[in-house]
């Protein structure tokens, strides 16, 4: 990505929610992972208040198919990886 070209969107399938907490006014900070010891965390934006941050905060151990962007994090002298979420799905099993 880059000049003209919007950065890409990442897909993660089937995912845990393992935390999901307001922040700020209306933001939400999520970690998400495999179940298998991996997590990601993901903030959204203006979401808190949304459907989609009241199915997240609620997730009562649902799993999720997640959608967002990959953006390096800066906070208090710290760097990670995080998902800027942008839309989340239940994910249903048959």
């Amino acid at each position: 990505f880059g000049a003209g070209s919007p950065a890409p969107r990442f897909a993660f399938a089937d995912v845990m929610i393992t935390f999901a907490k307001q922040v700020g006014q209306n933001h939400l900070k999520v970690r998400f992972g495999d179940g298998l010891g991996t997590q990601i965390d993901a903030i959204a934006f203006d979401t808190f208040d949304s459907p989609l941050g009241q199915a997240i905060s609620n997730h009562d151990g649902r799993r999720f198919h997640l959608v967002g962007r990959l953006e390096l994090n800066e906070w208090q002298g710290r760097r990670s990886v995080q998902l800027r979420l942008e839309d989340a799905a239940p994910a249903t099993t048959n």
